[in-house]
């Protein structure tokens, strides 16, 4: 028991005074021990990381020591052996300063060394040592390379001071690099062996150089060392700039199979060489003498160049085959796209003749080629300065699309801006790619190898390039030019677009192509794009030009027979020279059974194509920023997309075009596609549906650009459209012809009906915003002309009402409630538009155009031709129909996206003059019949002679320049003398009823929507939708008698009914349930007199007869007597 158990056994709490007991988490234990190791071990390495750098300090202070003690010893042996210096004395000296060299401060040093180096005591002996040593002492081979590396930076880092002498280094330089001087030194006292040996170790003396920023450190030199230039030289400015000339192309000596031992090096010289020489900031001494000298060097392997460029680019472009371009690395957009290489490319193939090079395999070719067209992608660049020019050939060029399918859309940037010198560089590799020469190496390389994808393809790259350089491409670039006349080119494309097939993940049997894969609107990664749209879209643009130089008799006929002799409006003699023969006859390199299969599949990939340009799945906001500047790869994309969009539009275009002139295809419904009937029925019924002043919403949206960011401002005018209106919008403007015309004309009538509830809707009777006119019925044009001009009318959309005012200058009786405005409309219209007031002339067809003489009738004509647009406009507006009969060619220029036709709407103009064009395109010398460019103009009796182009009278016209003759001849008949009539007419058009509505018809429909169907009078519809006045029903006696006449009357007779009451012998678009007012017939209480009618209202007065024959005879005789109203 121990001595200190007191009795007490129950153990009494501890007492602790510090305070309140803290029980501590199991989380925070555990924190606490985290924080406690981590604490550990962040001074373990502070530790570690002490003693490394104690043990950095101390080395550093140790070499430098010994450096400085060998760098006194050094000066001491020199100083010593000044005029006495041996061999072993040169290698101590060499060691030491190999050891402690410091540019900074050991320079002169160097200097010395090299120049015991070049003395005659020691040069030979110290050549022997380096390339020709023992094999197990090459310590003097690895110094020399030293000294040569060290001379030679030693030389960059004094460029710029002018006190430095550089001869020794730079003789140094020249000693030791110099193979030819070294092999024949070697060759008289070595073996053939011992000279391959020796060629080994040189090359290995390069490769060290090389390997150590030889090309980098003598582009510094070339930048400081070569003087100003004035313009290109392959002669040395200085005997400096040729020694520097001499060391670059030194290593180039030694690249080819059969002259380097080393098969790595000749890729390492070209790629150095190209890193440093051509990739970098193009600088005048390189621009003005290097890269000339290089190209007039008939030692340069340009194949290798080329080879070299090709394998580079292919490995980084794999950087951008992944889903995300964007992660494109920065030195492979170097390779990829660079302005320089481009300019390098073309400048070093001086005689621009390495295609026409028949020696050369396909794989040479292509990879040529596809150089050429990556290097290209930098004239797009050149987008931008396009749209600073004026705008050229009006009559070529359309407007700018829907949602910006134009010009702006080739303005995506790569790179960023233009510097002056990179637009210079570029205009000239434009210069160098529309050489003669150039553009017959491609040529040659066509006929050679056109069936070959590995040649069409880079080939399209380069052509895709040139077309979205500028918006005239085509015009520009005589290589385009040219290709678009090859036609084994043209079809080998269309082959190759509509064959590549995409490759299958799960299955190999299985394959779709990429036009359907496009088609259905389903996206393609980076290599698929980069397959099919520079393919696709130089095919729709070059057969596009093609087309636009073919006559319908070229058009139409079978590509397999003997064409005749080309007739096309062709730019080729434009192109040609003074020579002046064509290059090859214009034929069409397409059946029209292929030209059916092609708009068929064409059709399908624009609808498609709008699919992706406005897709489905929208991204948030800050997603799509992201997305859209992630890089200038992707805008790149977006600029591919657009112009390929562009492009295919406008072929459509053309072909239906010739197609509604005269058909190639089976029927109207081919161009028609079903899966577009439901879209547009519901797209225009909705409340948020566009009005005609809304439009301006519309161009917001651009297509492959996103959804845009609207103000507030926008937003109050209305919700952002939806995609499903976005893409009927684009559909509409774009290739209308995809719709039905009913169904356009619907859409046309809702747009219209729409704005009129914006303008109409709070006029009720005599209330609200109206119009309202008097004018005398024997001066309706006059009064209308002065009443209704845009000064006192400014906006015609309201409601009209009109006073009539007979001939003794009373008002006539009644109140207008539209039938009286109705029948002002239709009389002055046809006033208007009557070749006796002298704005109009009839074709040889009768048929209606401006009257290009109107300046000697009258002064003030184009606010007279602007007027009646603006009536035709609310003709269209309140869907009236009137009876004119337009000419094509007017009605193509209301319609066209560009004021000017071509030479095919002649023929309907003056037949003569078309024949005698066509004749003189066959001509055999058109210097016998004595023509110049001008023609003789005859308005009313006054004669003027017209020069066609300056100095036209001067100026004769031969076999050269007669296809120039034909164009300007056509355009003058067809534009320019009634251009100014065409303009002011379509702005007051315009001013009702906006361009973009009427674009969606032709020519022919918009003839249509003007003054009816031109089809058969259906009696059961007009029965059907006719209303009874005055005590007639539908089973009254005398409207039986009234039906069972007019069913025996001929479709002439009919349509003499229809103008009679409604003073249009055509029925409505849509049937007669259109017609407004609708067809009524009213009962008149005495049956001795004629029928009469009421053409405001559409109202037919009938008496009511009670003979069937006599009920006929008078009918017959009321609608063959052209009178109406005077017999009421």
């Amino acid at each position: 028991m121990s001595s200190f158990f007191e009795g007490q056994y129950r153990r009494t709490p501890e007492q602790n005074l510090s305070g309140v007991n803290y029980t501590e988490s199991r989380e925070q234990f555990l924190h606490r021990a985290h924080l406690e190791r981590q604490k550990r071990e962040d001074n373990r390495r502070r530790f570690l990381c002490s003693i490394k750098i104690q043990s950095f300090v101390r080395s550093y202070l140790v070499r430098k020591r010994i450096k400085q003690k060998e760098r006194e010893e050094f000066a001491q042996i020199l100083s010593a052996n000044k005029n006495s210096v041996t061999l072993d004395t040169l290698n101590i000296l060499t060691r030491k300063l190999l050891f402690f060299y410091h540019p900074e401060t050991d320079h002169n040093y160097l200097i010395s060394v090299s120049k015991l180096l070049l003395d005659k005591q020691f040069k030979a002996t110290i050549v022997e040592l380096t390339f020709y040593g023992p094999p197990t002492n090459t310590v003097w081979s690895l110094r020399t390379r030293k000294l040569l590396l060290l001379n030679l930076m030693l030389m960059r880092d004094k460029a710029g001071v002018k006190e430095f002498n550089n001869t020794v280094s730079l003789r140094l330089l020249e000693v030791f690099t110099k193979f030819d001087e070294i092999e024949r030194y070697f060759s008289q006292q070595c073996h053939k062996q011992d000279i391959q040996m020796i060629r080994c170790q040189f090359i290995n003396l390069l490769k060290y150089l090389i390997q150590n920023r030889f090309y980098a450190h003598l582009r510094v030199l070339l930048d400081a060392k070569v003087p100003p230039l004035l313009e290109p030289t392959t002669t040395p400015p200085t005997p400096l700039s040729q020694c520097l000339f001499d060391l670059l192309v030194t290593p180039l000596g030694l690249i080819g199979p059969s002259q380097t031992c080393d098969p790595h090096y000749s890729v390492l010289v070209m790629e150095e060489l190209i890193r440093h020489i051509v990739l970098e900031p193009m600088t005048e001494p390189i621009k003005l003498y290097i890269l000339p000298s290089l190209s007039h060097l008939n030692s340069f392997p340009y194949q290798t160049f080329i080879q070299t460029i090709h394998s580079n680019m292919k490995k980084n472009i794999r950087y951008t085959t992944g889903s995300s371009p964007s992660d494109t690395s920065p030195s492979s957009n170097n390779w990829l796209s660079n302005v320089n290489l481009l300019y390098a490319l073309l400048s070093l193939d001086n005689s621009q003749t390495y295609l026409t090079n028949q020696s050369l395999d396909l794989n040479q070719v292509s990879a040529h080629l596809f150089v050429l067209g990556h290097a290209s992608s930098q004239l797009v660049r050149l987008s931008r300065l396009s749209e600073d020019e004026e705008e050229e050939g009006r009559g070529g060029e359309e407007e700018q699309s829907v949602g910006g399918g134009g010009g702006e859309d080739w303005d995506m940037e790569k790179g960023g801006h233009l510097t002056r010198n990179e637009e210079q560089l570029l205009l000239e590799c434009c210069t160098t790619l529309n050489e003669n020469r150039f553009v017959q190496g491609v040529l040659s390389v066509v006929d050679r190898f056109h069936h070959q994808e590995q040649v069409l393809q880079p080939l399209c790259q380069l052509c895709h390039h040139l077309l979205m350089s500028h918006k005239l491409a085509c015009h520009r670039f005589r290589l385009l030019h040219m290709l678009a006349l090859n036609h084994k080119f043209i079809r080998s494309l269309y082959n190759l677009s509509i064959s590549i097939e995409q490759k299958a993940v799960f299955s190999t049997t299985s394959t779709t192509t990429l036009l359907a894969v496009i088609s259905r609107g389903s996206q393609t990664n980076y290599t698929e794009t980069q397959q099919i749209v520079p393919l696709l879209a130089t095919f729709c643009s070059l057969f596009s030009l093609l087309v636009t130089t073919l006559h319908d008799t070229e058009f139409y006929a079978d590509p397999t027979e003997s064409a005749t002799q080309s007739a096309g409006l062709t730019q080729e003699q434009l192109f040609t020279n003074q020579g002046g023969s064509s290059i090859q006859e214009n034929k069409m390199p397409f059946s029209l059974v292929e030209l059916v299969s092609m708009t068929s599949v064409f059709k399908n990939v624009v609808l498609g194509l709008i699919e992706l340009a406005y897709p489905d799945s929208r991204l948030k906001d800050t997603q799509y920023r992201h997305h859209s500047n992630s890089s200038s790869t992707s805008k790149s994309m977006v600029a591919m997309w657009c112009h390929l969009f562009k492009s295919l539009v406008s072929l459509l275009r053309q072909l239906h075009s010739r197609d509604s002139r005269r058909r190639f295809t089976p029927s109207d419904a081919h161009w028609c596609c079903p899966q577009l009937s439901g879209l547009l029925g519901s797209g225009f019924d909705q409340p948020g549906s566009l009005s005609l002043r809304q439009r301006e919403r519309q161009n917001m949206y651009r297509p492959f650009h996103g959804l845009p960011n609207l103000t507030r401002e926008e937003l109050e005018d209305g919700p952002p459209l939806s995609t499903k209106e976005i893409r009927t919008l684009t559909i509409l403007h774009e290739v209308p012809f995809l719709v039905g015309f009913q169904e356009r004309v619907l859409v046309f009538q809702r747009v219209v009906l729409r704005d009129k509830m914006n303008h109409q809707s709070r006029a009720s009777f005599l209330q609200g915003p109206q119009i309202q006119i008097s004018v005398r019925r024997n001066y309706i044009y006059e009064d209308a002309f002065d009443k209704l001009s845009p000064e006192n009318e400014p906006e015609l959309r309201h409601v009209m009402r009109v006073q009539l005012i007979n001939a003794v200058g009373l008002d006539e009786a009644g109140i207008d409630g539209g039938g009286l405005f109705r029948e002002f409309l239709s009389e002055l219209l046809k006033t208007a538009f009557d070749p006796k007031l002298g704005f109009f002339k009839l074709t040889e067809d009768n048929l209606l155009y401006p009257n290009p003489g109107v300046g000697v009738i009258h002064n003030d004509y184009l606010k007279h031709y602007y007027f009646i647009g603006r009536m035709l406009g609310k003709a269209l507006y309140e869907n009236l129909l009137v009876e004119l009969p337009l000419a094509d060619l007017f009605l193509s220029k209301l319609v066209s996206r560009h004021a000017d036709v071509d030479i095919h709407h002649l023929a309907t103009l003056d037949a003569m003059l078309y024949r005698n064009l066509l004749y003189l395109k066959h001509y055999e010398d058109v210097t016998d019949l004595g023509l110049d460019f001008t023609v003789l103009c005859d308005e009313l009796g006054e004669r003027r002679i017209i020069e066609l182009k300056p100095q036209g009278s001067n100026i004769p016209v031969t076999n050269v320049n007669r296809i120039e003759y034909i164009h300007l001849v056509a355009d003058y008949y067809l534009n320019r003398r009634i251009r100014a009539q065409c303009n002011a007419f379509k702005q007051g058009l315009s001013d009702v009823i906006p361009p973009a509505w009427l674009q969606m018809f032709n020519s022919r429909e918009l003839q249509t929507l003007i003054s009816g169907a031109e089809i058969r009078v259906d009696l059961e519809d007009l029965r059907a939708h006719t209303a009874y006045l005055g005590g007639y029903t539908s089973d009254h006696a005398t409207i039986q008698m009234f039906w069972e006449v007019v069913n025996k009357f001929t479709d002439s007779q009919r349509r003499a009914l229809l103008k009679f009451v409604t003073s249009c012998s055509r029925p409505p678009l849509l049937g007669f349930k259109e017609l407004d007012p609708p067809f009524g017939i009213q009962l008149i209480n005495a049956e001795d007199r004629l029928p009469s009618a009421s053409t405001c209202m559409n109202l037919l007065k009938l008496p009511k007869f009670q003979d069937q024959e006599k009920l006929r005879e008078r009918l017959v005789y009321a609608i063959s007597s052209d009178c109406g109203f005077e017999l009421s």
